[in-house]
């Protein structure tokens, strides 16, 4: 046994210093692009495609932060899913505002009815591209949940100058604003998916740009009309085109929103079943999450086996692996999150305090890694899918059937709790 505790030990400290090679390239990368000067010279006409679904929380902060880039030539372009959208009332109050200041900046469209053959954010992109107006060059995506600077759009284009990148992307970082173990689940667990986002070019919708030109030459509306998701399948169609995607570690956009347990591991399922139909690197998260959670259990069931019969040095052996890991979890954890927050700072002013306690954490770490197993499983296994309130068979990458289209509306109405915020 004893020997078998050392080869456990040995297969913890192996996965340890490969995710720590990992987040070293992930820190490094997102400490230089802070040193890095941002050319914002380069601004041809841009619009944002804002896709509505539902009033989101932060909807209104979003809209006004998009309203207020400091880009040279661009226009807000939403997209409404239904005339009666508990978006539109937001969208053209915040349209009515800028009268005085500058009245043609933001343009609202409702999508055309899906034909069910991919999700309803496809269909509104579809319907967004189809309204752009002749002199767009750059187009750029924002979620209804991002509140962004006002170099925001700026930052975003500049790397689409060169002819090599087809897809500039940032991404979200979250801030909990409580305890809630949702909250806490969600922040650990993308602060760990955003190491993979960046090592394997895992593009991000809601903060994403590209030029007119890559749209048009990729056939993006003939893919998107059959997909259900609109960002992770620019990786493989950049690709075949021979270019490239720019991730960009300093353009984060801080959420500050809370969100209960089962909302969040609904939604880390779905980003992992983005990734499990869209990108090549499904397989290497899968390894990752394969060796990390098979050696803790391998550990954990050894250590548990060794104290009951008595075997103190397997036990022993077992248990310092497991306090090594740990300790390796939280320094990973204090390392992204000072990056991180000092991206924040820069961009956004200084972040509020962190209001977590070691407990919580240390039990959302628990959580988490067991979330990430059954998650994993989940998104393999998953033959269909509910999102915004719509739910959608999934057959293959591109044969998706939206079972029965339902306004938002009707959603909110029918939900017995209206006053709580949207699942994303």
């Amino acid at each position: 046994m004893a020997i078998t505790a050392t080869v456990v030990a040995g297969f913890l400290f192996l996965t340890i210093v490969i995710q720590w090679l990992l987040v070293a390239i992930w820190c490094r990368k997102s400490s230089n692009s802070l040193r890095e000067p941002t050319d914002r010279t380069w601004q041809p006409p841009a619009t944002i495609v804002l896709c509505l679904r539902g009033a989101d929380p932060l909807l209104p902060d979003c809209l006004r932060s998009l309203t207020n880039q400091s880009y040279a030539d661009y226009r807000l372009l939403c997209v409404l899913d239904s005339v009666d959208d508990p978006a539109a009332e937001v969208t053209y109050q915040v349209q009515a505002g800028l009268v005085g200041k500058r009245s043609d900046l933001v343009r609202i469209i409702v999508a055309n009815p899906p034909d069910g053959r991919c999700s309803l954010k496809n269909n509104a992109l579809m319907s967004a591209l189809k309204s752009l107006d002749d002199l767009t060059e750059v187009i750029a995506f924002a979620d209804a949940d991002c509140v962004v600077d006002e170099n925001w759009l700026a930052d975003l284009a500049s790397p689409l100058r060169d002819p090599a990148i087809a897809v500039s992307t940032g991404n979200r970082w979250y801030i909990p604003p409580d305890n809630r173990q949702g909250s806490l689940l969600r922040w650990l667990w993308h602060m760990a998916a955003s190491v993979q986002m960046l090592v394997y070019r895992i593009p991000w919708g809601g903060s994403m740009a590209m030029t007119r030109g890559f749209v048009e030459q990729a056939g993006l509306p003939e893919i998107w009309s059959t997909s259900l998701f609109e960002d992770t399948l620019l990786y493989s169609v950049s690709r075949r085109q021979g270019k490239r995607i720019a991730v960009l570690p300093h353009l984060l956009v801080p959420n500050q929103e809370s969100i209960s347990t089962g909302p969040a591991l609904r939604w880390i399922r779905r980003q992992l079943l983005n990734t499990r139909l869209y990108h090549p690197a499904f397989k290497l998260a899968l390894l990752h999450c394969m060796a990390t959670n098979c050696a803790i259990v391998a550990a954990l069931g050894l250590f548990s086996f060794g104290m009951f019969f008595g075997n103190y040095a397997a036990a022993g052996t077992t248990a310092a692996g497991l306090l090594v890991y740990a300790v390796f979890y939280g320094f990973c954890l204090r390392s992204m999150s000072r990056v991180g927050r000092r991206i924040i700072e820069c961009r956004y002013g200084k972040p509020p305090e962190s209001s977590q306690n070691f407990a919580s954490v240390g039990i959302a770490i628990v959580v988490t890694q067991v979330a990430y197993a059954l998650s994993m499983l989940g998104a393999i296994l998953s033959r269909k899918t509910q999102w915004r309130g719509v739910e959608y068979l999934i057959g293959g990458a591109n044969d998706i059937h939206l079972v029965k289209y339902r306004r938002m509306q009707d959603v909110v109405d029918e939900s017995p709790k209206r006053n709580q915020s949207i699942e994303l």
